[in-house]
């Protein structure tokens, strides 16, 4: 028996039309899926860089706004104290978190220095270290004063620095007793 078949079946690669709807597949092939897993890959990799960074600014900026918190403590401070601020010849934690020591300059303001949300903030990374060429700086906020000559915590000191390590670039940032604003590039000898 010879089967005849027509145009349309010809078309149909030599089935019938049933036959033909039967075998057709629909979906997405193998390379379909592998472009698309690609580009999916793609676009995560690029948002996952950019949420770090963007997490380090966040960081960055709630440092600058603590260590201005900080100045304005300071400023109180100094109303009470003729003018003086919190003697510290030597560079001291501006909050002790571990509740180490009591050698602080929250605790020279008469702040609870285990309160880091409202009284005493510390740095978002207490602690943790960054290496800028052969130098490494811990992430803490840190305050020295000059002047006076009082014994530490005692208010004599006419001066004062606090200072922030930024993680976002490779720069300290401070304020002073006059609410001037700097910015120094770390990884230099002195820094």
């Amino acid at each position: 028996m010879v089967k005849v078949m027509s145009l349309k079946s010809l078309r149909a690669g030599g089935l019938s039309e049933p036959e033909a709807k039967v075998k057709s597949y629909s979906g997405f092939t193998l390379v379909e899926m592998l472009v698309v897993l690609a580009i999916i890959v793609v676009i995560l990799s690029m948002s996952a860089f950019g949420i770090g960074s963007s997490m380090e600014s966040a960081r960055d900026s709630r440092r600058k706004n603590d260590l201005r918190q900080y100045h304005d403590l300071l400023k109180e401070y100094a109303g009470r104290h003729q003018g003086f601020y919190p003697q510290r010849t030597a560079v001291v934690a501006a909050s002790d978190l571990n509740n180490e020591t009591n050698d602080s300059l929250c605790n020279d303001l008469g702040l609870d220095a285990a309160d880091t949300t409202t009284d005493c903030p510390g740095d978002p990374r207490d602690g943790s270290t960054k290496t800028v060429g052969a130098y490494t700086y811990t992430l803490r906020y840190t305050y020295i004063t000059t002047g006076g000559t009082c014994t530490g915590g005692s208010a004599c000191a006419s001066a004062y620095v606090l200072r922030a390590v930024l993680e976002s670039s490779d720069v300290s940032w401070s304020i002073d007793q006059d609410g001037i604003v700097r910015e120094s590039i770390l990884g230099i000898a002195g820094d």
